[in-house]
């Protein structure tokens, strides 16, 4: 700690005072997510997508979803290698009818910070799902 840093004051995290995704459906992420460290946080689903859907995103350059396609090579073929076409970057396994998929936002702080950002999961990537109108308290 430097001279200077006594005599600075520490900026708080403010988090919101009223959770924009409070109406929301919620998911409790499995701990063994070691991504940009979500594991074990709640998630708030925005919506249900398809594996096409987020197909589709990876073709764009989406960057929840190529982040979701590298982060589950069980479920996606190395999009970057030109010689898969694109209608095969899928997997079989992804496409199985038991499986969902959601586009969620993850509450995440640091020192400086604290911002909601989206990302893609699977339905084996979740230990919970409570319906918005089972949840109790309206606040983070």
């Amino acid at each position: 700690m430097s001279f200077i840093d006594i005599f600075r004051k520490k900026k708080e995290v403010k988090k919101p005072e009223k959770n924009p995704h409070w109406d929301c459906d919620r998911v409790i992420l499995n701990k063994n997510i070691e991504y940009q460290g979500i594991g074990g946080k709640t998630a708030y689903v925005e919506k249900e997508v398809t594996i096409d859907d987020i197909l589709e995103r990876v073709l764009n350059y989406n960057i929840a979803a190529l982040n979701f396609a590298k982060r589950r090579p069980d479920l996606f073929r190395d999009f970057e290698d030109m010689n898969i076409p694109n209608d095969k970057l899928v997997k079989r396994k992804a496409k199985y009818k038991s499986m969902k998929y959601y586009y969620v936002k993850v509450y995440q702080s640091n020192d400086k910070s604290s911002v909601c950002l989206g990302y893609f999961i699977a339905s084996d990537e979740y230990s919970e799902y409570i319906k918005s109108k089972d949840v109790k308290e309206k606040s983070i």
